[in-house]
């Protein structure tokens, strides 16, 4: 149980005790509520169903270092294109979706992301870890587990 802190109550507009919060790893409301403690099971496990299992999508490269560098982990950056997003969250490639921080970037003329990652292509994959590590434009699942494994010490 924890305690209130004013500056936590005023972040999340807490004006009741108690109050359950429900957040995600980037503090993200997901769902809150003031219920009696018999309730408080039903209540995290629909606030838990809104947060998504698998890739957990960090919509610039600034987002994804804070995760990086707080989580320990490497950084995918895809350049977007929704059918490598959808083949990157399959159940086939659920074993690397805890692996990286993903980022999915904006496929802008003046991105600095894309000027960073120096990438012009949508479905443009690159593995950052301080810097480019490599890149590629990988088509198919069996590719992207090629290419990702080349980082994870997996060969796929």
């Amino acid at each position: 149980m924890l305690t209130l802190d004013k500056a936590v109550a005023q972040a999340y507009a807490v004006n009741k005790v108690p109050t359950i919060l429900a957040l995600d790893p980037d503090g993200r409301e997901l769902g809150r509520t003031v219920v009696k403690p018999a309730e408080t099971g039903k209540f995290l496990e629909e606030s838990l169903a809104k947060y998504p299992r698998g890739v957990f999508w960090a919509e610039s490269l600034a987002e994804a270092r804070k995760r990086a560098e707080r989580d320990r982990k490497p950084i995918v950056a895809l350049v977007e294109d929704s059918r490598v997003a959808k083949t990157i969250e399959s159940k086939g490639l659920k074993d690397l979706h805890g692996k990286f921080v993903w980022a999915r970037i904006a496929l802008e003329k003046e991105s600095e992301d894309l000027k960073e990652l120096g990438a012009a292509k949508a479905g443009q994959i690159a593995v950052v870890d301080g810097k480019v590590l490599g890149m590629e434009e990988p088509k198919t699942e069996k590719e992207i587990l090629a290419f990702l494994g080349r980082f994870t010490g997996e060969k796929k």
